[in-house]
């Protein structure tokens, strides 16, 4: 309501709210103050820190369901693939283009045959102390793409291996859209 500075009426102003990510027309959506895990400031190039490690899926030779078992089909980076910024599954040059960094990746997709089609994954495993009761966690997340050239990006987000959200971006859109789901 652009006629009031709380729209919904909860003590946090509308331009609080969006700043910190929550939605100012309801009133049960409050700003978090708690940030379990964020994949940006928490990237790094050592596999399992903060809970994070990073890798890929190998959606050719693992059968391509979309929904996956996340613990038998998920590959871990090899301490060798860190560059010092990213993740390269193709340091050696003998394998398919699929890299990661703190706000990028590139899976490689159908086209680079002989190595099948490879899936750059995030993944977050929670310590038990990280969430000490059943709580409901905002995901957000963002997809983008970098560059406005050739084809769009999809963006796909896996709990416990299945599909609960994604968003297709075209390939002129370099702002991409923010996403929001809760668990």
């Amino acid at each position: 309501n652009p006629s009031r500075a709380d729209s919904d009426g909860d003590g946090y102003s509308d331009p609080y709210e969006m700043a910190n990510f929550s939605n100012p027309n309801d009133a049960e959506d409050h700003p978090f103050t708690y940030v379990v895990a964020d994949s940006i400031s928490e990237f790094s190039g050592e596999q399992g820190q903060d809970g994070w490690v990073n890798g890929y899926r190998n959606f050719t030779d693992d059968g391509g369901e979309m929904n996956y078992d996340p613990t038998t089909l998920f590959i871990a980076y090899e301490p060798t693939m860190w560059t010092g910024s990213a993740w390269d599954l193709d340091s050696g040059g003998n394998a398919p283009w699929t890299t990661q960094s703190a706000q990028t990746v590139h899976p490689n997709g159908t086209n680079s045959t002989p190595f099948g089609e490879h899936w750059a994954i995030r993944r977050w495993v929670a310590e038990p102390t990280d969430i000490l009761e059943v709580t409901p966690v905002a995901i957000i997340w963002h997809v983008r793409k970098n560059n406005p050239y050739n084809g769009g990006v999809s963006g796909l987000l896996f709990i416990n291996g299945e599909l609960v959200d994604s968003r297709v971006i075209p390939g002129n859109d370099t702002t991409g859209t923010e996403r929001r789901f809760y668990v």
